[in-house]
């Protein structure tokens, strides 16, 4: 087999290395492995030689094998099967990524090799730990255990698709509504913060003066305003949302397609500018960024400034598409309702109100007989 198929995309050995797994972690940022020392609940000494961490961190997985399922991702560690399984993988981008998780719990790693010296990438795996983990992980409660933890993960990361931010109580409440499952608080919270693909996505914050924790989606641009916001508003309920919904959104990364405006800016985008996938999506991602974090229209509207809208046409289907987006895609101040939601229920919340202040009171002047 050649080392690179006809697409260019790598295809690399793979191969048991000698170097121990202890060695292989001790690659990662002391920071890092006190940090998820930390996560794991961990309780360590400060100021000790990065060896005692990574023996911590070590004991602690080996001790505890479903903490692995906790941490990763089950796409994750079915790229490993592969590795432990096959002679040869495809280390695209993606894969690379999932190494850097693997490498810090000493599983498997990416070797760049040196090309000048004639030495070919490789993909190393640590043998003991395929001796400790292989088995456990082919087992079905195993698998079952992973597929469950990826539901969760879908659930929390669509609701922040959402909410953008919010207490971290509030979305637990709202995560065993949408689950339907009866999660000890405390595992909710390790799964918070051990799931190694949630770090780049959100992070907990805490008020310290109210002793309160909070859970941030890293697309929020002003948390100190969203948080003033939600405060002051409690009284508006936060939208509620069903699981079919919030998979789907998490599966898209953060669109629904289901959103009026999503189909026609592609279609324009796509079809009648000729721009690339890759293009169309960062431009409608750029999009509901800016919606989500409460930007308003005209801002939307003068981002169509980046593109070849050289034609009366392409600049009103541009307009309208967003337009209809602006409508219909949640808004983080609003609690997960669109702008035209929030104004249907504003509008109700008035009706309620005006309707409290009078009270019809039967009588007044009888009609005339004939």
């Amino acid at each position: 087999m050649s080392d690179y198929p006809l697409d260019n995309s790598p295809i690399v050995r793979v191969e048991e290395s000698r170097t121990q797994a202890e060695s292989v972690m001790m690659d990662t940022a002391v920071s890092a492995i006190k940090s998820i020392l930390g996560r794991l609940g961990v309780e360590y000494s400060h100021g000790s030689p990065k060896e005692v961490y990574v023996t911590a961190l070590q004991d602690t997985i080996l001790e505890n094998k479903d903490l692995i399922l906790l941490m990763v991702p089950d796409y994750i560690i079915g790229s490993l099967m592969e590795i432990w399984e096959e002679d040869t993988i495809l280390a695209d981008e993606e894969l690379k990524n999932y190494l850097e998780y693997l490498k810090i719990l000493g599983f498997a790693w990416y070797d760049r090799g040196n090309p000048k010296k004639g030495i070919p990438a490789r993909i190393c795996f640590s043998q003991k730990r395929k001796d400790e983990f292989y088995f456990y992980l082919r087992s079905r409660s195993a698998r079952e255990e992973a597929g469950r933890f990826a539901v969760w993960e879908k659930l929390i990361t669509g609701l922040m698709y959402y909410y953008g931010f919010l207490e971290m109580k509030d979305l637990y409440e709202h995560f065993l509504r949408v689950s339907s499952q009866l999660v000890p608080y405390e595992l909710f919270i390790s799964f918070l913060k051990c799931r190694c693909s949630l770090w780049a996505f959100g992070e907990v914050l805490k008020d310290i003066h109210r002793d309160v924790d909070y859970f941030s989606w890293c697309e929020v641009d002003n948390k100190e305003m969203l948080l003033l916001y939600i405060r002051e508003h409690r009284d508006v309920p936060y939208k509620l949302l069903e699981a079919e919904d919030l998979i789907y959104v998490s599966e898209g990364a953060g669109i629904d397609n289901r959103w009026p405006g999503i189909q026609e800016l592609g279609t324009l985008l796509a079809n009648d500018l000729g721009l690339d996938f890759f293009k169309v999506t960062i431009h409608i991602r750029t999009l509901l960024r800016m919606i989500r974090n409460g930007n308003p229209l005209r801002a939307l509207i003068e981002r169509g400034d980046t593109l070849p809208l050289d034609r009366p046409e392409f600049k009103e289907a541009y307009e309208t598409g967003v337009r209809l987006l602006y409508e219909h895609v949640p808004v983080f101040e609003y609690k997960g309702y669109s702008h035209s939601e929030y104004r249907k229920l504003f509008f109700e919340e008035q009706l309620k109100k005006k309707t409290s202040l009078f009270t019809i009171i039967d009588g007044g002047k009888a009609p005339e007989s004939e």
